[in-house]
C-alpha cells in the first residue's frame, strides 16, 4: 500500500536529531524539497501533513466531550 509518503532517517528540518529548530525554512540547509511528504517537520513538531493526519484523529474522538 502506497501511503503517498516519505520514509526518512530525521525530520524536514534541523539535525533531525532530538532538538527543535526555530528558524528553519525552505531556505534553510538541510531542510526537505516537498515538506508535504513528510509527516515531522522537526524531531518534535509534526509538519502541515502531520497535523492533517493527527487532528481528523483526536478531534473526531473527543468532539463530543465539548457538547
Amino acid at each position: 500500500m502506497d501511503s503517498g509518503f516519505e520514509v526518512a532517517n530525521k525530520g524536514c528540518c534541523g539535525t533531525g536529531n532530538i532538538e527543535v529548530s526555530v528558524l528553519c525554512t525552505r531556505y534553510s540547509p538541510g531542510t526537505c524539497n516537498d515538506s508535504s511528504k513528510y509527516i515531522f517537520w522537526d524531531s518534535y513538531h509534526p509538519s502541515e501533513k502531520g497535523y492533517e493526519v493527527i487532528i481528523p484523529l483526536v478531534f473526531d474522538s473527543q468532539v463530543h466531550k465539548f457538547f
